[in-house]
């Protein structure tokens, strides 16, 4: 039945096995001890997504944003995801038309309060529009940008600039406010003030 060649054999493939588990097995023990690359069962807190998306949706389902980041940290069980390099592409849901992106340094959501905070400095940017912006906070329940921290809003013929801000860029409803009470200030750009003239 079983000559000296198979019964070698044999062993030899069982012998294979039981190494590829044991080093299976090890390997997981040696990554259990890097905290970055498994679960830390204590807070579920994991790092291990690189280039990871995320897709959210308004509270109508209306508006879409895909976000993109080169490295996510996961903490509480999904609850809330920490990420670095972030960019947002904001769409209508229903044409798939780009509406506005923007991107920043650092991105935080979470998901209790249904919150994308973005801190930067951030860049948003509707076609021939760009904001920056220390932080923007993008709530699901409204299609409601807010941003503080410096906010220049830079269009073709002039630029105004407060502390915060308030947007509604499916509407193009954009409030600037200055801080403590002042207001925000605009700034004619040469070449379309001296344009306007002629």
């Amino acid at each position: 039945m079983f000559t000296g060649k198979k019964v070698l054999i044999i062993l030899i493939v069982l012998s294979i096995m039981v190494a590829g588990v044991f080093f299976t097995f090890r390997a997981g023990i040696n990554t259990s001890d890097n905290p970055e690359s498994t679960p830390d069962k204590q807070t579920g807190t994991y790092r291990e997504l690189k280039g990871a998306r995320l897709t959210l949706y308004s509270k109508s389902k209306d508006i879409r944003l895909e976000v993109s980041s080169s490295n996510v940290t996961n903490r509480d069980n999904n609850k809330t995801i920490d990420m670095t390099g972030i960019e947002v592409k904001v769409r209508d849901n229903k044409t798939e038309e780009l509406l506005y992106t923007f991107s920043g340094q650092n991105g935080l959501y979470l998901a209790d309060r249904g919150e994308l905070r973005v801190s930067g400095p951030v860049v948003l940017q509707k076609d021939m529009i760009t904001l920056n912006s220390g932080s923007l906070c993008w709530k699901e329940n409204s299609d409601i940008i807010t941003g503080k921290g410096g906010v220049k809003l830079d269009l073709p013929r002039f630029t105004i600039e407060g502390d915060k801000m308030e947007a509604a860029p499916g509407s193009g409803l954009v409030m600037i406010h200055g801080n403590q009470g002042k207001q925000a200030r605009l700034t004619w750009k040469e070449e379309s003030h001296a344009s306007q003239k002629n």
